[in-house]
């Protein structure tokens, strides 16, 4: 096996793990227990630390970190689905959706919280349902960007001459 011999060690434990997980039965007892001691402590470790709104919202210290985590993680939805027509970024984390004002929300919170100036930036309608949309307006090296995931298909970080919705 090719990754035995290059000593990729990291490679190999993920393929074990893989396997563990798909089909436990096909390691004997002990290899069970060594995989689930240390793989799947570690992974288990790893996630546990993105389960916690504040360790989150620490670690999303970058404009950059935080769009790649929205726009995997959140989905817009209509404010009328939601519990209020705002929810806490604290919901928007835990559910992992929410309109473009808690979204926004959100993304203030963590620029914010990574010393980034940043705050909601209200403009026009994208689909008129609405009389505004809500977005992130933040300045990085000087220049000012939006940051706008709180849509259908969030736009990311634009320079602010280029965003449309203003």
């Amino acid at each position: 096996m090719r990754v035995m011999q290059d000593g990729n060690t990291r490679k190999l434990q993920r393929y074990f793990y893989l396997d563990y997980k798909r089909d436990p039965e096909m390691f004997s007892a002990k290899a069970q227990k060594i995989i689930r001691v240390t793989l799947l402590s570690k992974s288990e470790k790893n996630a546990s630390r993105w389960k916690d709104f504040d360790t989150v919202i620490d670690r999303l210290n970058a404009p950059q970190l935080v769009d790649y985590y929205e726009r995997a993680r959140f989905r817009y939805v209509i404010w009328e689905s939601l519990p209020q027509p705002v929810v806490s970024p604290r919901y928007v984390f835990k559910y992992n959706k929410g309109e473009c004002v808690s979204i926004t929300r959100f993304t203030v919170l963590c620029l914010r919280r990574g010393g980034y100036k940043a705050r909601e930036y209200r403009g026009r309608s994208i689909i008129g349902r609405s009389t505004f949309h809500a977005s992130c307006l933040f300045e990085m090296n000087g220049k000012k960007y939006i940051m706008d995931n709180g849509q259908p298909r969030g736009s990311g970080i634009v320079p602010w001459d280029s965003y449309k919705y203003k």
